[in-house]
């Protein structure tokens, strides 16, 4: 019996699954240490203090969610330890529930890549930079709906490509049900949610090419998720959208922010920089141009990260932060082009270069 069981588990160590264990292992320790240690030691920054439910004299909740810059779901989520505590001024509770949806989103990202990819190397290598990435740690330390853009728009990508599989056709279509509500909750979040259109759009595309369902059924799967995302976002979006343009100083800050024809290289460079020092920005120019070369891996990724970075130059002229949009498909680059490079180097070279990729990790 003993026997039967140590070789149960030699051949569980052998396999691909202890070694995706063993990859999200690392991926959960390092994304709960960066994102949990000494949490709640900082004052709030930013906007961090708007997170919160906190109604004027006279307002009502309905007017609250109109007058945001953004949909209602970071405020949802910030009430659930004001509920608790009754103290919006607990730092460390306030920010809990975002820091865990932070670690949540760095796994699914792991499967995203995974499923896209169809590598488990990339997959880890991937979700590792994007891990251990300025701007996602800090996201990840705050009370703020970058966290719940990052989870609910990959839980999103994720169960859309299951149009990509062999999955039967009542699962495929319970999955696109599953892709759109996530994606409007997305939406519901922040608009960054419209930054993986371009994924969804090639899913879709290589799914109304796809023979195995004929012309009916391909209607009747898009009309269906049409109307739950209508269903979803318009009880919200109508009042919201009539709201701010009827309102001056919501089109003002708005022509603030989006202008046609700014050209801002050089802001990214510094910001990247700013949240990413030493290596960060090397590796992703060198390797992420080397996965691009290796382009029937690649393209989806390439392309998701051309229309970030366009929609970024010619609409956005204060990006801020907001950058990390066109990063996420940059970091799955990056992770495919060290990973095509190990694959193509003989086993002592491919030794070695795994031991100097960890050694460069080691400075993100």
């Amino acid at each position: 019996m003993l026997k039967e069981k140590l070789q149960k588990a030699k051949i569980f160590i052998n396999s691909d699954k202890f070694v995706q264990f063993l990859f999200l292992t690392i991926v959960v320790v390092l994304a709960s240490y960066t994102r949990f240690y000494n949490l709640g030691y900082s004052d709030y920054i930013g906007d961090e203090h708007k997170a919160f439910i906190e109604l004027e004299e006279g307002q009502n909740l309905g007017n609250f969610f109109m007058n945001q810059r953004k949909g209602p779901m970071q405020w949802f989520v910030s009430h659930i330890p004001y509920l608790i505590t009754g103290d919006f001024r607990n730092e460390l509770a306030q920010r809990i529930p975002f820091s865990i949806i932070s670690v949540g989103a760095m796994v699914v990202f792991y499967f995203v890549v995974k499923k896209l990819t169809k590598n488990i190397y990339t997959a880890f290598l991937s979700t590792l930079l994007l891990t251990v990435n300025g701007f996602i740690v800090g996201f990840g330390r705050i009370a703020q709906y970058q966290n719940l853009n990052l989870l609910f728009s990959f839980l999103a990508i994720y169960f859309y490509a299951d149009l990509l599989g062999e999955k039967q056709k009542r699962e495929q279509l319970k999955s696109t049900f599953y892709g759109t509500l996530f994606w409007c909750l997305s939406i519901l979040s922040h608009w960054d949610a419209i930054f993986i259109l371009p994924v969804v759009v090639v899913i879709f595309i290589k799914f109304l090419k796809n023979e195995k369902y004929d012309l009916n059924e391909k209607k009747t799967l898009i009309l269906k998720n049409l109307l739950l995302g209508c269903l979803i976002l318009l009880p919200f979006l109508l009042p919201y959208l009539y709201f701010q343009v009827t309102n001056q100083d919501n089109m003002t800050y708005f022509g603030r922010r989006i202008e046609i024809g700014h050209l801002l290289y050089e802001r990214y460079k510094l910001l990247i920089i700013l949240y990413n020092p030493f290596v960060t920005l090397p590796l992703f120019i060198t390797f992420g141009l080397v996965g691009a070369m290796f382009y029937k891996k690649s393209w989806i990724f390439s392309f998701w990260f051309v229309f970030a970075y366009i929609c970024f130059e010619l609409f956005v002229r204060k990006p801020g932060t907001h950058i990390y949009n066109f990063i996420i498909p940059a970091t799955v680059l990056t992770g495919i082009g060290l990973v095509s490079i190990a694959q193509k180097l003989p086993n002592f070279f491919r030794k070695v270069w795994i031991l100097m990729i960890f050694l460069t990790f080691s400075f993100l």
